[in-house]
C-alpha cells in the first residue's frame, strides 16, 4: 500500500469529519439566520475537502448573511 493511499477506516472516519463539519454549519446557520437557504445546502453537498467546510465555520461567526457565508 502507498503513503498516500487511505484505510477503508481512514476514509470512513475522513467522511465522518466532513459530514460532522456539514452538519455543525447547517446548525450554526439556522442559529444565526433563522434557516437553512437550499443554496447553502447545495453548496454544502458539493463541499468534499474538510478544508473548505472549515472556511465556513470560520466565515459563519461573522457573515451577515448566508450569501456572505456563499461569497468567494
Amino acid at each position: 500500500m502507498e503513503a498516500t493511499e487511505l484505510t477503508w477506516a481512514d476514509q470512513v472516519y475522513e467522511e465522518g469529519k466532513v459530514q460532522g463539519l456539514r452538519e455543525a454549519i447547517e446548525r450554526l446557520a439556522r442559529a444565526r439566520f433563522g434557516r437553512v437557504a437550499p443554496e447553502l445546502g447545495a453548496r454544502l453537498a458539493t463541499l468534499t475537502r474538510e478544508e473548505d467546510l472549515a472556511v465556513l465555520v470560520e466565515r459563519i461567526g461573522t457573515a451577515q448573511s448566508e450569501a456572505d457565508l456563499l461569497a468567494p
